[in-house]
C-alpha cells in the first residue's frame, strides 16, 4: 500500500500508548502486533486502524482502560475482568466438586478430616479477588496465570494426572522395586477410575499417613494389598459402588 503521513501517525499513536503502559508495568509488546507499513496491505491496515480506536479509547468501559489500586499498582480493565471471570469459573467448579465428592465419598471424606485435621480439598480454590490486596504487577501476573490455568476445561484431568504421578513417586519411596507392578497397573487405568478407587478405599491412601517407622517389616504386605484392590477394581467388583467392593484385604 502507499504509506501516508496519517498512516504513520496511526502506528505511532499505538506505539506511544504501549510505551506509556510499559512505564506502568503493563507489557503489551508481545500481545499487540504493530504492522510493517512496507509489507502491510491496505485491507490489513484498516483492521489495525479499527483496533486503534478500541486501544486508545479512554472510556471507563474500554477494555484497555487503566485502573490503579490503592497501592499504586496499575491494571487494564480487561485483565481485571478476565481474572474475575476465571476465578468465578474456578469457584463454581470447586463447589460442584464438593457436592459430588460428599455424595460419592461422604464416609471417606470424614476419615480424611480426622487424619488431616482439616477439610480435604485436592483441587482447592482461589477464593475472592480484591484488587487492593495486590502489591505489585509481578504478584498480579502470578495470580492471573494461576486463574487462567484453573479455568482451563482440562484442569481437573491435569491435576488428577499430577496426583497419580505423585502417588507413584511415593510408591517407589516406600516399596522400592516392589512398586513396579503396582505402577504398571495404575498407568493402565483411566485417571478417573484410579481417582475413584483412591477416594473410595482408605487403604489405598498410604501416601497421606505414611510414616517410615510404621512400614518396617510391613511394606511387602502393604504393596500386595494395594495390588489386590486395583485387581479387584479391574475385575468389576467396583461396578456396583461399595456394595460388592471388598472392605477387608
Amino acid at each position: 500500500m502507499r504509506v501516508s503521513e496519517a498512516d504513520k501517525k496511526v502506528v505511532k499513536s499505538v506505539k506511544d500508548k504501549i510505551k506509556r503502559l510499559q512505564k506502568k508495568g503493563i507489557d503489551l509488546s508481545n500481545e499487540i502486533k504493530i504492522p510493517d507499513l512496507k509489507k502491510t496491505t491496505r485491507k490489513e491496515f484498516k483492521q489495525f486502524e479499527e483496533f486503534r480506536k478500541t486501544f486508545l479509547n479512554r472510556a471507563k468501559s474500554s477494555q484497555y482502560n487503566v485502573i490503579k489500586n490503592e497501592k499504586g499498582v496499575h491494571f487494564l480493565k480487561k485483565e481485571i475482568d478476565e481474572i474475575k471471570r476465571n476465578i468465578e469459573i474456578d469457584t463454581k467448579r470447586a463447589e460442584r466438586r464438593r457436592k459430588e465428592e460428599e455424595q460419592k465419598y461422604g464416609r471417606q471424606r470424614e476419615i480424611e478430616k480426622l487424619i488431616l485435621m482439616k477439610e480435604p480439598d485436592e483441587f482447592g480454590r482461589m477464593g475472592k479477588f480484591d484488587i487492593n490486596n495486590i502489591d505489585s504487577r509481578k504478584e498480579f501476573m502470578k495470580k492471573f496465570e494461576r486463574a487462567e490455568k484453573r479455568a482451563d476445561p482440562n484442569y481437573e484431568d491435569i491435576r488428577k494426572r499430577q496426583m497419580i504421578e505423585n502417588y507413584i513417586e511415593k510408591l517407589y519411596d516406600v516399596f522400592n522395586s516392589d512398586a513396579d507392578p503396582i505402577a504398571e497397573m495404575i498407568y493402565k487405568m483411566d485417571i478417573n477410575d484410579f481417582y475413584d478407587l483412591y477416594k473410595r478405599e482408605p487403604r489405598m491412601q498410604f501416601d497421606i499417613v505414611y510414616v517410615e517407622e510404621l512400614m518396617e517389616g510391613y511394606a511387602d504386605e502393604y504393596a500386595q494389598e494395594i495390588s489386590y484392590y486395583i485387581q479387584r477394581f479391574n475385575e468389576g467388583f467396583y461396578n456396583d459402588g461399595l456394595k460388592n467392593f471388598p472392605d477387608v484385604y
